[in-house]
């Protein structure tokens, strides 16, 4: 899962990706060639992202406490918990049950493995015609 920073100013949003790229070809250009100089010129860049991510992860930090300490904030708190557990969650087994006309009425057996290393698992969960199903350790998007 690759993760993505959003700035909270959309003004400044691209900073961070343009310091990272920058960062980027700087160490493959010290890498093909393990030069001083290249290695003194990847540095700099290097410098440059670390501070403009960490300045990124710190506004996004402040927005979120922000959130958690406004009147939403509770309601905010649980969904976030919620999101969390989901993402944790390791499905194993996703079949697809057919009637008996071969088709599919839109339900499914799911195996998923907790965290604590119990298998749990559920039939005839309906599904919306819309819902896609996830990819292997995913969450299905209902």
């Amino acid at each position: 899962m690759q993760r993505t920073l959003r700035s909270p100013n959309p003004g400044n949003a691209g900073r961070e990706r343009i310091a990272v790229k920058r960062k980027k070809e700087a160490y493959k250009l010290w890498q093909k060639t393990r030069a001083p100089e290249h290695l003194t010129a990847y540095r700099k860049p290097k410098r440059l992202a670390k501070t403009a991510v960490a300045k990124a992860k710190n506004a996004e930090m402040d927005a979120l406490y922000e959130k958690l300490g406004g009147p939403e904030g509770e309601k905010f708190a649980i969904r976030l918990a919620k999101a969390r557990h989901r993402a944790s969650l390791n499905i194993r087994v996703v079949k697809t049950v057919k009637n008996a006309n071969g088709r599919f009425p839109g339900h499914v057996y799911v195996e998923v493995n907790l965290p604590n290393g119990v298998t749990t698992s559920a039939e005839n969960v309906a599904i919306p015609p819309k819902a896609s199903l996830p990819a292997v350790g995913g969450t299905p998007n209902l």
